[in-house]
């Protein structure tokens, strides 16, 4: 036997938790935790599941007049319902909303994915007053997932969100008169969601600016520093030529004095008398000798 996906009135055991729910019904969260453990005691699946569906009503604040929320506590109350009716999309939905305000986006969505095929089952019926009422469900449903979608700002959320809320606007139209409260929040939603669009774009543009001007920054730095690395390699070189040129001058100049001090030695130019060799003398007294009696004869005559 297939399980209904809601529970209701019929399935519960107990007549005392029948008047506990729907006659007397709990004051406050004290109440619907007590009326939790007696039908945990008692096995009342049904009677359970109720009771903790409104408990966690009670502490997301979708109930007025409660002073303390508790988000997390809700969505644990929610889970719990979701343990005994596994397809309640009721359930599904308000733990969406519970995770919504308790700032967990990816799990509210999550919840809200899951949950959308189980309305729009409702919805295909057509024709009586339940599919409007699960229209209307699966309005708000849209309307709260793209206010998810649009905080979370994760891949295409934002586009998507606003694609919700067109969505959630459409059902809301077809859905009971009792929807015109949330047609009236329709605008206030697509503008929040337009200009998270706008500061996303103007944000990325920003970004982009900022690198390319440190892109300027560091290219006109790298500029700077290969100019002054090129006057530093021009100065070193600079000054090493003129002192090549000088060592050279030094040289040249040196050069002449050697050989002039070389000239200065030489017999021919300092006066001194030259020391010729042994073989050179003997050669210059035999030539006298032959030469004398020549030059003695001239003068005689």
């Amino acid at each position: 036997m297939t399980q209904a996906k809601r529970p209701t009135k019929a399935e519960i055991a107990t007549e005392a938790l029948i008047k506990q729910i729907f006659v007397t019904g709990p004051a406050d969260v004290n109440g619907l935790r007590q009326v939790c453990a007696a039908a945990n005691e008692s096995d009342d699946r049904a009677a359970e599941a109720i009771a903790r569906f409104g408990l966690g009503n009670f502490l997301d604040g979708n109930v007025p007049g409660v002073e303390k929320l508790d988000h997390r506590g809700a969505i644990d109350e929610f889970t719990r319902a979701l343990e005994l009716y596994p397809a309640w999309p009721e359930a599904k939905f308000n733990r969406g909303i519970a995770h919504v305000h308790a700032g967990q986006y990816s799990e509210a969505i999550a919840d809200f994915d899951e949950a959308e095929p189980l309305f729009l089952e409702g919805v295909s019926r057509g024709g009586s007053l339940a599919s409007a009422q699960d229209r209307m469900l699966l309005g708000k449903l849209c309307l709260f997932r793209g206010e998810a979608r649009a905080k979370r700002r994760e891949g295409d959320d934002l586009q998507r969100a606003r694609e919700d809320i067109n969505q959630a606007q459409s059902l809301f139209l077809l859905s009971t008169p009792s929807a015109r409260y949330w047609l009236e929040q329709i605008p206030e939603r697509r503008r929040a969601v337009d200009e998270a669009i706008d500061e996303t774009l103007s944000g990325s543009t920003s970004r982009t600016t900022a690198t390319n001007a440190w892109f300027s920054f560091f290219w006109g730095f790298g500029a700077i520093a290969v100019a002054l690395l090129i006057l530093l390699l021009f100065i070193v070189f600079g000054a090493s030529k003129p002192e090549t040129e000088r060592e050279g001058k030094k040289a040249a100049l040196v050069q002449p004095s050697h050989l002039a001090s070389e000239a200065r030695s030489s017999p021919l130019i300092s006066g001194r008398t030259a020391t010729l060799p042994p073989a050179t003398y003997h050669l210059s007294a035999s030539l006298m000798q032959d030469v004398r009696p020549c030059i003695l004869r001239i003068r005689t005559r």
